[in-house]
């Protein structure tokens, strides 16, 4: 039977909602939890003043620092001592899903609010069995009354969207490689080092004809620290391999093959090595993105994927689960 991934579950989050994610999981690592479980994620929500849940919780006159030290005493019992994160609690997944299906079929909205996981939480015995076991201060909310009167009108107000916002579905969180074109490697070259420029649109289609004359992904290009002209000449010692995906490269100025001899790559290694009599590190990355401050993308990876993350700790990189092909998938801040 089929069933609901996370990738796709998670993508349907607004944008203050996401982010209450995000925080749980960073409040998580921080505290040392092994599970990012609900009491971080409430813990998010509640901090922000203007998220449904805190707008409902102050116009249904609970006892917010009751509340408040409830949810404290719940944080403390959790286990901790983890070094890494292992997942995301299945009741905040659930929690999500049933956001889902009240927003969707009740509320007719397209994306998952707070509010809307608040109703199907309270409208679901096991997660609002959940909500009491954390505080009590929850059993004093009346979900019909609740779901009519109050999370969508205030909702409405509090987490409008602002224009130019970007919800978290497929046009938010964008996979960060087409599909359309085929699969490459970056060239890892020694002493050349570039920059690319995400905000740019594709120079060239899939095809390799060119579609935008004006756009430059590619920026900041030098060799061994100095930028390069754009007339300049480069010769590359190559394999066949690589000069043979050189000639088919898009645009009309291909390379030209100025020597060609025939010999083996091992060959020509093993004599490297002979006379070096040492192989010296592997080149550091040479290529880098453009900062991108509020935009995100959606990587596929596998699932060794989890021990590297702390060499890409910059892009702050959030665990989105697996998918049916047992593929990792992260988000990434560019």
């Amino acid at each position: 039977m089929a069933e609901i991934n996370r990738v796709t579950l998670f993508g349907k989050l607004n944008q203050p909602t996401y982010k209450a994610v995000e925080g749980a999981t960073v409040f998580c690592k921080l505290r040392g939890n092994p599970y990012v479980e609900l009491e971080h994620f409430l813990a998010q929500l509640l901090q922000s003043q203007d998220s449904d849940w805190h707008r409902v919780i102050k116009h249904t006159q609970l006892d917010m620092s009751a509340l408040a030290k409830d949810l404290t005493a719940a944080l403390d019992r959790l286990p901790r001592g983890a070094t890494s994160i292992s997942g995301i609690a299945e009741n905040i997944a659930d929690a999500i899903e049933r956001g889902w299906v009240y927003g969707t079929l009740l509320y007719g909205d397209s994306v998952v609010r707070s509010g809307y996981m608040l109703v199907g939480m309270l409208k679901t015995k096991n997660l609002r069995n959940a909500l009491v076991a954390i505080s009590r201060q929850f059993e004093k909310l009346k979900v019909d009354d609740l779901s009519d009167r109050l999370v969508i009108p205030i909702a409405r107000i509090i987490e409008k969207r602002p224009d130019g916002e970007v919800l978290l579905d497929k046009a938010f969180m964008p996979t960060c490689m087409d599909v359309a074109v085929p699969s490459f490697t970056f060239e890892t070259i020694p002493g050349l080092s570039y920059a690319i420029d995400l905000s740019q649109p594709a120079r060239f289609d899939p095809e390799g004809r060119l579609v935008n004359p004006k756009a430059q992904r590619i920026v900041g290009l030098t060799r061994n620290g100095q930028r390069l002209d754009p007339d300049e000449r480069l010769l590359l010692v190559t394999n066949n391999h690589r000069a043979s995906r050189a000639a088919s490269a898009p645009g009309d100025r291909k390379p030209v093959v100025v020597l060609a001899d025939g010999a083996l790559t091992q060959t020509v290694l093993a004599n490297y090595i002979r006379r070096e009599g040492v192989v010296g590190a592997p080149p550091q990355r040479n290529w880098h993105f453009l900062p991108m401050p509020g935009t995100s993308v959606r990587v596929t990876s596998g699932v060794g994927a989890e021990a590297h993350l702390p060499d890409i700790a910059a892009f702050r990189p959030l665990p989105l689960g697996s998918d049916e092909d047992g593929f990792q998938h992260y988000r990434l801040h560019l």
